[in-house]
């Protein structure tokens, strides 16, 4: 229930403003006028062009150099009923870069103490610090700046990881630009000359959470400002001495990008810090100095991957897929037990000396190459398959497998070598059926046609609710959603939003009975979103049930009374083998003016003996 106040949505006060977007942060207290129709103050604004193509744009000089505790930047404007700004969720894997030569400080304060158990990044505001983030954006023109020294010996940097981050983003990262200069003294300086890069040419090439949060110590769990990873080709070798690298960051959002901080727990900065951040107003670089009582010069993180010594250097990649003959696009799959799946190898000449004799070993193939003879020139890749090879493997239990690569360039005048590693891993699942079955399906349904399909059933006690085609599950789309399910075309859907005020959706849609005698392991699998006003006594609920006698009596499988949106696939197994008249049904209930319920693409399917001969007159294999 919305205690009779309807929702903005699209009428948000903030969308009169077109193309403009916010350059500096209310504080806190205000943000919650941008939700309201009651009003909002606007301090300063800059058009925003379309994002970045490597075009040059005109800088707004006058937008904020920091995003601070007390001047925190507005996050991206959305619908108020759809949800946090961070999932507060971990990826499956953080972004954590490898090979690693050189790390310009610790980001993370709190390990596992942001949210959802994300790593936190905490602006030490006891100490006196009071900034976030450096502005570092495309559109303001500002950019920051860190030293790093290189060793005697030299490095041949691969790649480079910094870190950004958008006020108001999810975790899906929306950098999409970074530009870098590499100097060989302090940028601008006098002698100082620019030995990689420039100022406008992209040369991002990945960017993903990096599975913290830039929060204060006085609020930890904050999910507003998700902190990207964001990794730079390089390929390029730095002979021993100092150097500073100057960068330039754009997104997608109103919000920065922001540049965050090295950030030591209990220090207001890092010892010998000197970061710098390019003025464009004044065409002049100034000290990074925090904007709390501390006035502490502050560093920048970043990582530098390559190796040490310089000028020999491969990277290799390992893919794994179900097609012969060709390089897959990922190296994690899911098989079932007995699968054969076939390995790919490529590997990349990411450095200045030409190679001619490759080895190639796995930990679990065992030799795969060994003394092959090929010319990998400097940028150049090749693959096994490219190499001629098939590489199988019949996956019966969950594996992961390391190669190790080895290219040599034999002289004269001297024999050198370059290794590279990479994983790939095969995640195998048990067989839907046990030994001697075979898996049935006994009803598909997306809902393109007639509503309800043949032999499904509608069952509601709903009221007060008079809108077409509600209060009944449909496929009639009456508040002309979009299907966000993951599935595609038609779909039904229970719809409370599109009830109005005053009304309660009590809706059931039931499948057809079917006759499962003889089977077993029976399974009901479909696409969906669930859309959750409230929670707790007396709110929505969307509950799964079936039946083993047609429909008098319901067994509940599962009740959601939070949001599970979509794309979301299901697969849920119930005890409906055997049974002569089984069913199931979706139940969206005590829905008083609340959101929807979607699915689609409704799949049941069983086990049946190899020998089971049915009614229509076909064997299964």
């Amino acid at each position: 229930m919305r205690d009779g106040v309807r929702c903005l949505g699209g009428t948000d006060a903030v969308s009169a403003i077109g193309s403009c977007v916010f350059c500096r942060e209310l504080p806190e207290e205000l943000r919650a006028m941008f939700r309201t129709p009651l009003g909002f103050t606007i301090t300063a604004l800059v058009m925003m062009t379309a994002p970045w193509s490597g075009a040059a744009i005109a800088k707004d000089t006058h937008s904020p150099a920091v995003e601070t505790v007390h001047d925190a930047a507005a996050p991206a404007l959305r619908d108020p009923r759809s949800g946090a700004h961070g999932s507060g969720v971990a990826p499956a894997s953080a972004v954590r870069p490898n090979a690693v030569l050189y790390d310009n400080g610790p980001l993370v304060t709190h390990p596992g103490g942001g949210a959802g158990g994300a790593d936190a990044s905490a602006v030490e505001t006891a100490l006196g610090n009071a900034t976030f983030g450096f502005g570092a954006a495309v559109s303001s023109g500002r950019r920051v700046a860190d030293d790093v020294v290189v060793p005697a010996g030299g490095w041949t940097i691969s790649s480079i990881t910094f870190y950004a981050y958008q006020t108001g983003s999810t975790t899906t990262s929306t950098i999409d630009h970074i530009n870098l200069r590499i100097w060989n003294g302090v940028p601008g300086g006098s002698g100082s000359t620019v030995v990689f890069g420039d100022d406008s040419t992209n040369v991002l090439t990945g960017s993903s959470w990096s599975n913290d949060y830039r929060v204060t110590d006085t609020a930890l769990t904050g999910s507003t400002r998700p902190i990207m990873a964001n990794t730079v080709q390089v390929n390029t070798t730095l002979p021993e001495g100092t150097y500073w690298l100057d960068w330039q960051v754009g997104g997608t959002l109103a919000s920065g990008p922001w540049a965050p901080l090295v950030t030591i727990l209990g220090a207001t900065q890092k010892p010998g810090a000197n970061g710098m951040q390019w003025d464009p107003g004044t065409s002049t670089w100034g000290p990074a100095n925090d904007t709390g009582s501390s006035g502490a010069q502050q560093d920048f993180p970043f990582v530098i991957e390559g190796i040490a010594g310089g000028g020999a250097l491969i990277t290799l990649s390992k893919t794994v897929g179900t097609d012969a003959g060709t390089c897959a696009a990922t190296n994690s799959i899911t098989v079932p037990a007995g699968t054969t799946v076939y390995y790919c190898y490529t590997v990349t000449n990411a450095g200045t000396v030409a190679f001619d004799t490759h080895d190639l070993t796995d930990d679990v193939l065992g030799q795969i190459l060994s003394g092959q003879s090929y010319a990998l020139a400097p940028g150049a890749s090749i693959d096994t398959v490219a190499l001629g090879l098939n590489i199988p493997f019949v996956a019966n239990a969950t594996t992961t497998n390391t190669a190790t690569w080895t290219a040599t360039n034999q002289g004269p005048p001297v024999v050198v070598t370059a290794d590279a590693v990479a994983s790939a891993t095969v995640t195998v699942v048990p067989l839907r059926c046990p030994a001697g079955h075979t898996e049935v399906t006994l009803l598909s349904e997306d809902f393109e046609g007639t509503f309800p399909p043949a032999g499904w059933t509608v069952s509601n006690a709903s009221t007060n609710c008079v809108a077409p085609g509600v209060p009944d599950w449909t496929n009639t789309n009456p508040g002309s959603r979009s299907n966000l399910t993951g599935g595609s075309g038609l779909f039904a859907i229970a719809d409370s939003d599109t009830c109005g005020g005053g009304s309660v959706l009590d809706a059931q849609l039931w499948t057809p009975a079917l006759d499962m005698t003889g089977l077993t392991d029976a399974r009901v699998s479909f696409a969906t979103d669930y859309n959750d006003l409230s929670t707790g006594a007396g709110s929505d609920m969307g509950l799964l049930d079936f039946s083993t006698d047609g429909g008098a009596t319901w067994t509940n499988l599962f009740t959601w009374d939070s949001d599970n949106r979509g794309p979301l696939l299901v697969e849920q197994d119930f005890a409906g083998g055997g049974a002569a008249s089984a069913m199931v049904r979706w139940y969206y209930n005590n829905a008083t003016w609340d959101w929807w319920w979607q699915i689609d693409d409704v799949t049941i399917t069983a086990c049946a003996p190899d020998d089971v001969i049915f009614a229509d007159g076909f064997e299964t294999p």
